[in-house]
């Protein structure tokens, strides 16, 4: 049994909310990504697989509630206001990559691509580090977090 993995996932929201098509498809890809090749190690709990609970906490903090194979849970809070800046980049991004489609040359779409993707690693980046001292986890599945928190901060 492999110790480090998410066995489920799940996104609270406050409320209903109805995401459009782009929204609801990143956060279903996010979702399955995270069960399908997720790394994750929460430290000082026990193994996993871990049931994975994502939810928004007085609206400047993700907190993450982990649940262990022995049924403990621990929760893990992550500040997303030094996120904040990077989220709206990221929505800007997004939304002239889905503007230029069908319109804008190649370069340019790979260029404006390419700027999306470097937004993404910085904020996974930056998750890692402020996850460092209580949950271990590597830059894919920190992206596929980076992603749920944006899907957070849809109205």
């Amino acid at each position: 049994m492999d110790t480090h993995r998410i066995a489920s996932i799940n996104l609270m929201h406050q409320g209903v909310v109805r995401f459009n098509a782009a929204v609801e498809k990143e956060k279903k890809m996010a979702l399955e990504d995270l069960v399908r090749t997720g790394r994750f190690t929460p430290l000082h709990s026990g193994d996993g697989p871990y049931d994975v609970t994502v939810s928004l906490e007085n609206a400047d903090r993700m907190l993450l509630e982990v649940k262990n194979i022995q049924g403990e849970t621990s929760r893990h809070s992550l500040a997303l206001s030094p996120l904040r800046k990077l989220i709206k980049d990221y929505f800007v991004m997004c939304e002239a990559l889905q503007e230029s489609l069908g319109t804008a040359t190649t370069d340019k779409i790979e260029a404006i691509d390419m700027a999306r993707r470097s937004l993404h690693d910085e904020a996974a980046e930056l998750i890692i580090s402020q996850l460092n001292d209580s949950i271990e986890t590597c830059l894919d599945t920190s992206r596929r977090l980076f992603t749920l928190a944006c899907v957070l901060h849809c109205r």
